[in-house]
């Protein structure tokens, strides 16, 4: 009631601008290939596709099992040492977490041929291209694990421990109250890997993604890419489902009464793989800052490069601006929208369907949804860049805005309701608690741009590019140096907002 009170009838405005940003495109999409779906046994008759959409659906599926083993082991190691809040592992995660899996691929790049002096040959292998990716994503499964471990309760691991052992209470205790976030993660990161086509085709490759991509390149047959994609998103769809009925309410949220310190004495050899665990995280963590700190060259090569790249600085921190500060002031009212909607989860489920889509097809639903839909000079502005960082981005926001405004802010929206006008409520109330999440979601937004390469490559306009497609370009053509000071400066930009994050986080005034 709250919050239908606060937003009044403006909540449809909000939404259908949402669903014409967000859905629209991907329906316009399928509406154009289905009229085409005789030719899908064709498109996908090749035995050769099939083998390599098995093959993406196997190695998707080890990445994402490693990446949370991995993640369970080292967040439960910080977490008997009791620093999961603490301050510099905060900001190391969130580093590794905002930056674009090619810089983890550049700094993996010249550890292993630089100073092991492996040759390509090897370094381009399933093996090595799958570890890059366990390394993109680690962060984030730690991050969420040491969430959900944070919020275990304390007392029924005390009760525990006077019955049985503390290997016994870990096993079935600890690890089965996390089990929804450990499924979650499963689902996220297998997600995001089965739709990533970056990485891999950096280190020569083949995935279904880039299978995808290639098919749209060489014939612009928009329907026969589509139909191409149906058992991908098919497969994420179902994981996507899996997801959503294991995200609970209130899944991370603590008791502060049972905030008290808990002690572990585990079995020599579990001590020594958690240990392990932690200890590979930090390499993946850190590696990326050192690699690119050492081998950022000469001052003259990284103005030279900076000079060089003037263009791609300033189309990208536009592009990221002008998106993330639009997603910033949109995602609060749509958010109150949806929650004061009938239809919140059906609207919310549709609006975040974008984080299943391969970005190669989010950049065909773009073309297809706005041209001949926009005038000719917005259609070639920068309008449809903004709206793919929104496609990518954004799905994230909101669902970070409206668990804000649940868990964070509700209660405070109640009781001013009772005593003041809507006015008040909002101006007083509403927009104070929500300004650190909104200046949040502004800042991952923005850093979250420079990630965004397969569907920006298929909507800039002529004439521009941005840094990530052209650092994404010079690791093809082994411009190391430039490569290296070009990447630097989005580190930079990546480790500011961890700052900023760590400090709202450590401050408690983003909630989750």
């Amino acid at each position: 009631m709250i919050y239908r009170n606060l937003i009044g009838r403006l909540k449809w405005p909000f939404i259908l601008i949402a669903v014409l940003i967000l859905v629209y495109p991907l329906l316009a999409l399928v509406l154009e290939a289905f009229p085409s779906e005789s030719n899908m046994f064709s498109v996908l008759s090749s035995t050769r596709v099939r083998a390599l959409f098995l093959r993406t659906l196997i190695w998707s599926g080890s990445v994402s099992l490693v990446t949370v083993i991995i993640a369970v082991f080292a967040a439960s190691f910080f977490w008997m040492k009791n620093l999961e809040n603490n301050f510099v592992l905060i900001v190391l995660l969130l580093i590794a977490f905002l930056v674009p899996p090619f810089i983890h691929s550049a700094a993996w790049s010249h550890v292993l041929i630089d100073v092991f002096n492996l040759s390509y040959r090897v370094v381009a292998s399933n093996i090595v291209t799958a570890w890059i990716q366990i390394c993109c994503y680690l962060s984030l499964a730690v991050g969420f694990v040491l969430l959900a471990l944070s919020s275990v309760d304390k007392q029924e691991i005390a009760v525990g421990k006077t019955l049985a052992n503390d290997f016994r209470v870990y096993k079935k205790i600890v690890l089965p109250s996390i089990k929804p976030v450990i499924v979650i993660l499963v689902g996220i990161v297998f997600i995001l890997s089965f739709s990533d086509y970056t990485v891999p085709s950096l280190f020569a490759q083949n995935v279904y993604s880039l299978e995808i991509m290639a098919e749209f390149s060489s014939s612009y047959a928009v329907s026969r890419a589509f139909l191409l994609a149906i058992p991908l998103l098919i497969v994420q769809l179902l994981v996507f489902s899996v997801i959503l009925i294991n995200l609970k309410k209130g899944i991370f949220q603590k008791d502060k009464r049972m905030d008290f310190r808990i002690d572990f004495d585990l079995p020599m050899l579990i001590k020594i793989v958690l240990f392990i665990a932690s200890i590979v995280l930090i390499i993946v963590v850190t590696l990326p800052i050192i690699s690119l700190l050492i081998n950022k060259g000469s001052i003259v090569t990284f103005r030279q490069a900076i000079n060089a790249s003037t263009n791609e600085l300033s189309s990208s921190f536009k592009i990221n601006f002008l998106a993330a500060l639009s997603m910033a002031i949109f995602a609060l009212p749509l958010s109150l929208s949806l929650m004061a909607s009938k239809f919140r989860k059906v609207f919310t489920i549709l609006l975040v369907v974008p984080l299943v889509l391969p970005a190669s097809l989010i950049g065909m639903s773009l073309i297809q949804g706005f041209y001949g839909f926009l005038p000719r000079s917005i259609y070639s502005s920068i309008l449809l860049p903004i709206l793919a960082v929104w496609q990518k981005s954004f799905p994230i926001v909101l669902l970070f805005t409206m668990s804000s405004l649940e868990f964070g802010a509700s209660k405070y929206l109640e009781a001013g309701a009772i005593l003041g006008k809507r006015s008040d409520v909002i101006l007083k109330l509403l927009l104070p608690i929500q300004t650190p999440t909104i200046l949040a979601s502004f800042v991952v937004a923005f850093v979250m741009g420079f990630n965004e390469i397969g569907a920006t490559l298929l909507v800039v306009p002529p004439g521009m590019t941005t840094l990530s497609i052209k650092i994404y370009n010079y690791l093809h053509y082994g411009a190391t140096d430039f490569v290296n000071a070009l990447c630097l400066t989005i580190l930079s930009t990546a480790i500011l907002a961890a700052i900023i994050l760590s400090f709202l986080w450590k401050k408690r005034k983003v909630a989750l």
